[in-house]
């Protein structure tokens, strides 16, 4: 259903009731791999994959899931070494000049490793294992990170929100997910993932209706206006419920309009009282979920005046930086993506320069 341009009260949610989170497991050590802070971050996914595949060709990108022994249990995730961030990459920087010199600890400070999911949806999207969302399973007592796409993410007045990529419906990965959205007692996910025909259902459709996929029972309670409420139930008769926000119109790779955007940072304020625990994904959960992130990073500026000399873009570019190292070096890695935050931002602090003339 096509959000209305109306906002969310906590009140409108179903409830859902608390487990315990996981601890994160230490990193392992890897061999170092060094990439310029000058590099654009199409340049960057590169410089791990031959032949990035371009927004058409969405489809050719999905990994091909392994049959794994049970014995055998879930694969482990693929360790790439470290990199260096790159910023986001402006008009001026389509075409960007290689650098002289190749002493690139003095171009950026942040440092990231990087990995491979063990079952990603899309196999050229690499993520930040530090901050990866370990997952317990039946293979050991001690949870697992880097089995799926998803990352904790920082924001500012938000606590720490999961970033996801579209779980896939094949058994291991949604079965995966769902232990995640119980394990971390998820009370919100935010579907940003575009309209229902270009949709991978990872969730029952009817009230009533069920999937069953390896340990895990996904119910269908009921069907509302903005939302959907869903129980979930392990082998141990464990059940969590978590409400589904769907976002049916902001297509993949594309920007969004400012008013629909504004509402949509407005129902997610307005339910962090209730429930602070949310989960955001689009496709790849980097594109649409990265332009969220971001946003509530910077929703203070609704209502005060950046200080001089920081000027938007360099405020953006900033928090753009600042996630892509807890999630992906390639967040909010379109032009058009980035000029819609900047526009964003530019419009609230007009309004907020209109509001204090009037003071």
């Amino acid at each position: 259903m096509e959000m209305q341009p109306e906002t969310l009260s906590h009140q409108q949610l179903q409830p859902s009731y608390r487990l315990s989170g996981q601890s994160l497991a230490h990193p392992e050590q890897s061999p170092e791999v060094y990439l310029s802070s000058s590099l654009p971050s199409a340049q960057l996914s590169q410089s791990f994959v031959a032949s990035p595949a371009q927004p058409s060709e969405q489809h050719s990108r999905f990994s091909t899931f392994l049959s794994t022994p049970a014995a055998q249990g879930y694969p482990k995730a693929v360790h790439l070494g470290y990199c260096f961030i790159p910023p986001p990459m402006s008009e001026s920087d389509v075409e960007p000049k290689q650098r002289e010199d190749t002493n690139t600890t003095q171009h950026c400070r942040a440092r990231v490793r990087l990995i491979r999911p063990a079952y990603p949806l899309f196999t050229d999207i690499l993520i930040a294992e530090h901050t990866s969302v370990p997952i317990k399973t039946f293979r050991s007592s001690a949870a697992e990170k880097g089995l799926i796409s998803a990352n904790y993410v920082n924001v500012p007045n938000f606590g720490r929100i999961i970033a996801s990529e579209h779980p896939s419906t094949t058994k291991e990965p949604f079965e995966l997910f769902w232990k995640m959205v119980m394990q971390t007692n998820t009370q919100i996910i935010w579907d940003l993932s575009g309209t229902p025909d270009t949709k991978i259902p990872y969730y029952p459709d009817g009230n009533g209706q069920k999937i069953l996929m390896g340990s895990i029972t996904v119910t269908k309670i009921e069907t509302g206006v903005y939302f959907h409420n869903y129980e979930i139930e392990d082998s141990r008769r464990s059940r969590h419920y978590v409400n589904r926000y769907c976002l049916n119109d902001w297509a993949d790779g594309q920007s969004y309009p400012l008013d629909k955007f504004n509402v949509l940072l407005d129902n997610i304020n307005n339910c962090l009282p209730e429930c602070p625990h949310m989960l955001i994904h689009c496709m790849g959960g980097i594109g649409r979920t990265g332009v969220v992130l971001v946003a509530l990073s910077l929703l203070e500026y609704r209502d005060k005046l950046i200080e001089l000399p920081q000027t938007i873009e360099k405020l953006v570019d900033s928090k753009i930086t600042l996630i892509r190292f807890e999630r992906s070096p390639r967040i909010v890695e379109r032009l058009s993506q980035r000029q819609m935050l900047i526009d964003l931002i530019e419009e609230w602090q007009e309004k907020v320069r209109i509001r204090s003339s009037y003071v």
